[in-house]
């Protein structure tokens, strides 16, 4: 996708195919990455899917990652 302008039929398929994929879990970022596509490409293709955006960051329930090696280490 990349360098590339979609238009007509073409960014119907690629938006309905980036928003199945954000339905499915993906990131914004690795929905991106999936279509070969910038980031701020693979938003506007799942908004215009009209697939509803989650909230950003860590969700309630969700345990955050330690950052670097082994805790405690």
């Amino acid at each position: 996708m990349r360098g590339a302008h979609l238009t007509g039929l073409d960014r119907l398929i690629v938006s309905e195919r980036a928003g199945r994929l954000y339905l499915n879990g993906l990131s914004v970022r690795q929905v991106a990455v999936e279509i070969h596509a910038h980031y701020q490409l693979a938003r506007d293709l799942i908004a215009e899917a009209d697939v509803p955006f989650r909230p950003s960051g860590p969700q309630p329930g969700t345990k955050r990652r330690p950052r670097g090696g082994e805790p405690g280490a």
